[in-house]
């Protein structure tokens, strides 16, 4: 499950699979403390993954059991969640969600199912459609999208199958992606690298590998 702060950090929302709901909490900007916005808005079935849109007025949430994706307008000042809208996935049971960080109108969807990595772009109204895929390694877990110091986007994605590794991959400037030399950079056996961060410039990624050995 993931959490997403909406762009102005007023508001933060959680998926919640429990009755398929997507709850709202402002944001006290001096203390940090949470306060429920009301009861939660219908969403996709299981909920999974959320990312908000870096203007703000969209919020995106993935259905791993139902391979959807599902699209909620926000109301910057209040923080409202609005009804949702569908759409169907290519690949089975999409899970991490990331904004590109270049390209700010395109979704990368995480499909563990398929083993790939699926890219949306996403219209001026929040809508998205289906542009590209790339294989992964087996088992994508977590992926992260940055732009380095040269402003080249890079997408980095942790793989915990048959072999350790994370994969990386070049982002064009319409999102699609192709993997860089090497694709792959492997993990210390059984270590099932896992949840990623990259720092803010761009230079460093960090892993967690919950089985590597101390």
């Amino acid at each position: 499950k993931s959490l997403a702060l909406s762009a102005n950090s007023m508001f933060l929302y959680l998926g919640d699979d429990s009755d398929n709901t997507v709850a709202g909490f402002g944001v006290d900007a001096l203390t940090g403390a949470l306060t429920s916005l009301g009861a939660g808005t219908a969403t996709v079935t299981d909920p999974e993954f959320l990312a908000t849109h870096y203007d703000g007025l969209t919020l995106y949430v993935s259905s791993t059991t139902g391979s959807k994706i599902g699209k909620h307008t926000l109301v910057t000042t209040t923080g409202a969640v609005g009804a949702v809208t569908e759409t169907t996935t290519n690949s089975t049971g999409p899970t991490r969600l990331v904004m590109a960080d270049f390209d700010q109108d395109e979704l990368y969807v995480l499909s563990p199912a398929n083993d790939k990595i699926e890219n949306y772009g996403i219209d001026s109204f929040g809508d998205i459609s289906f542009d590209s895929d790339a294989d992964t390694g087996d088992n994508p877990v977590d992926l992260v999208a940055v732009v380095t110091p040269a402003v080249v986007e890079r997408v980095y994605v942790s793989c915990d199958g048959a072999v350790d590794q994370i994969d990386q991959f070049a982002a064009s400037v319409t999102g699609s992606l192709s993997p860089l030399s090497p694709a792959s950079v492997p993990a210390p056996v059984n270590s099932a690298p896992g949840p990623m961060v990259a720092n803010p410039t761009g230079t460093r990624l960090y892993g967690a590998t919950p089985n590597a050995p101390s």
